[in-house]
This record gives structure tokens, C-alpha cells and sequence, in this order.
């Protein structure tokens, strides 16, 4: 039999080729590695958090389990698979400081993914794949008064935190939420200017996403993608300056600063 230094009989890296049709190539093998990683946990009954078994790794971390993709490619394929909805994250670690991120598979999505129209989810589609999740989580039709009205009764309990609400709304209802005042009043910094600057009131966004940006809105990436606690007025700077660049298809939704690169971005250009 042959041999290569290149070729391995211990467990290596896989990736299904259907699943990367469907998603991506770097999408379905970070996807697998999640899996792998899932199912040691749950043999070792460690990491239950909600219910659920989760895993954790920094973006640096994950590379070194992918050295044939940057840190920069890593991160990006594990926003796809959280924005497709096969992929949840939040955080359970012990420091509030620690911004380490923990992810669980959404194996229904995953199942529906399997069985679902698309030949390819991708940004043209993305929205119909969502829709598509989204019709399949409906409630059933009503059967008895009674029935239904304790399905509805549970089913308002478990999305009441997802109804969309003004970052105002979100405050008076989360108070607890906003770690400090500084966190409050950059928001409120943020807000303003982008009604400065758009002439429209920004947009509400769902309980969870707020919680987000409460999280972010203060801290951008530094190097070895160690976080930064900014002051207020660093956050200034680069808001002002992250409203007079120009960017492809980019509403400024607060969203959209506090995740990816922008922040970071804009800081080493303003305050560096």
C-alpha cells in the first residue's frame, strides 16, 4: 500500500460535499468541527447551559483548527451560519469582561435546510431561506378554544423578548441591561447621529439585539483580537467618522457597527 507524509489514517478535518453546495465550503466544514466538538461535550456532560450543549472558541482559536483559512475568513463563515440560523451563539462565561463567544447547532434548521427548495443559500436567497424558517415555526391551526388558547399563552411567553421596541422602550424595560451610563449615553450618541445624518429615526430592533449592542457598543477589537474598552469620546470620533464613509449597502443600522469589522475600522483611523 502507498504512503504519504500528506495523508493521514487519524481523524482528520471532513467536510460533506452536499452541505457546502448548500451553504459554503468554509461554512460546512467549521459547521462539522462545531458538531465535533458538540458531541464530545455532551459524551463529558459539560457545557449545558438553557437546555442545550454549547462549545466556545475566539476566532484566533478556531484558525488554529483551520490554518488554511484567516482569522478574517473564519469569522466571517461563522457570521453566515449564525445569520442563516443554523448556528446560535451568546456568551456563558464566568467575567462579563471575557467576549468569548459559545455556539450551539440549530440541528431543526439543519434538518430543514436538508430537505429544503434551495439548491444554494446564499445573498440572493438569504431572505427566502429566513422566510422559509420562519413559515415552518407557525402556530398549527386551531383545534379547541382552550387548546389554542394555551398554545398561543406559551407561544407570547417564549417570543415576547423578540417583538421589536425603540432603544427607550428597551431601557425602561431592561434597566439592568445597561451596564453603565456611558454605555447609555453612546447609544443615545449614535442614535442622534444617525438621524443627523439620515433624517430618520433609526429603526427598532428586537430585546436580544439591543442586549447586543449594549454589549459591543464600548468595546472594539485590538490587536490579537484582544477587545479595547473605548471612552466616550473615542466613540465620537469614530461615529462621526463612520457616517461621512462610504460604504456598499450599509443603512448604518447600529447592528451593523457594532458587528464586524467597522468599529474597529474606524478607531485605528481616528484614534490611533
Amino acid at each position: 500500500m502507498g504512503n504519504s507524509k500528506l495523508l493521514f489514517n487519524k481523524k482528520s478535518l471532513v467536510v460533506d460535499p452536499d452541505l457546502a453546495v448548500l451553504i459554503g465550503l468554509s461554512e460546512s466544514m467549521i459547521l462539522q468541527q462545531m458538531h465535533y466538538w458538540l458531541q464530545i461535550n455532551e459524551e463529558a456532560k459539560r457545557n449545558l447551559y438553557d437546555g442545550y450543549f454549547w462549545t466556545f472558541n475566539s476566532y484566533i482559536d478556531w484558525q488554529k483548527q483551520f490554518p488554511f483559512f484567516s482569522v478574517k475568513t473564519i469569522q466571517r463563515a461563522i457570521n453566515n451560519l449564525e445569520s442563516l440560523k443554523l448556528v446560535i451563539s451568546s456568551n456563558y462565561n464566568k467575567m462579563k469582561i471575557d467576549r468569548t463567544k459559545w455556539y450551539r447547532i440549530d440541528y431543526d434548521a439543519l434538518e430543514t435546510l436538508s430537505n429544503s427548495p434551495f439548491g444554494q443559500i446564499g445573498p440572493s436567497n438569504r431572505t427566502e431561506w429566513l422566510n422559509h424558517l420562519d413559515n415552518l415555526t407557525k402556530a398549527v391551526p386551531e383545534i379547541t378554544t382552550e387548546i389554542t388558547t394555551k398554545i398561543n399563552k406559551e407561544i407570547n411567553k417564549g417570543i415576547s423578548k423578540e417583538n421589536s421596541m425603540s432603544f427607550k422602550t428597551f431601557t425602561k424595560k431592561n434597566p439592568e441591561a445597561i451596564s453603565s451610563n456611558d454605555v447609555n449615553l453612546a447609544i443615545m450618541y449614535y442614535l442622534a447621529s444617525y438621524k443627523s445624518y439620515t433624517g430618520k429615526i433609526h429603526p427598532n430592533l428586537k430585546e436580544s439585539q439591543w442586549e447586543s449592542v449594549t454589549g459591543k457598543i464600548l468595546y472594539v477589537k485590538g490587536e490579537y483580537n484582544h477587545e479595547k474598552y473605548m471612552e466616550l469620546d473615542e466613540l465620537e470620533k469614530i461615529v462621526d467618522k463612520h457616517f461621512v464613509t462610504e460604504y456598499e449597502n450599509c443603512d448604518f443600522n447600529i447592528l451593523h457597527f457594532v458587528n464586524g469589522d467597522i468599529m474597529k475600522n474606524r478607531f485605528y483611523e481616528e484614534c490611533c
